[in-house]
């Protein structure tokens, strides 16, 4: 997942604060994994789509490293997480009470499809 760094700090309440946020707490990286794979002689493939995605994982290499990189925008990502989070999390509590590992992958699962 490339969100440009620092995706996961939006939840943060540091988050509003801008500056400092940018720069200390994202610290965006602007690597081009393209040409980072390129140098290491590394397979490097940009995933456009859910059903892309899908596909190169369900054939997985016998050898080698390969990169499939999924681009997102974190300032997006961390506005939709707030607004949807609270609701997956209460609407699964019930039937995957005991199970947060199903219940991570559920939400993960419906921010792909969304």
């Amino acid at each position: 997942i490339n969100n440009d760094g620092g995706g996961i700090f939006g939840m943060l309440p540091v988050a509003q604060f801008d500056p400092p946020f940018e720069e200390f707490f994202s610290t965006p990286q602007h690597v081009n994994f393209n040409d980072l794979c390129k140098t290491y002689q590394v397979s490097h493939e940009q995933i456009p789509d859910w059903s892309t995605l899908t596909s190169r994982l369900s054939k997985l290499p016998r050898s080698g490293i390969r990169v499939l990189e999924v681009t997102c925008d974190r300032t997006f990502d961390a506005a939709w997480r707030k607004k949807n989070l609270r609701e997956f999390a209460i609407e699964d509590e019930f039937r995957y009470e005991q199970k947060p590992l199903i219940k991570s992958c559920i939400i993960s699962y419906h921010r792909i499809q969304n």
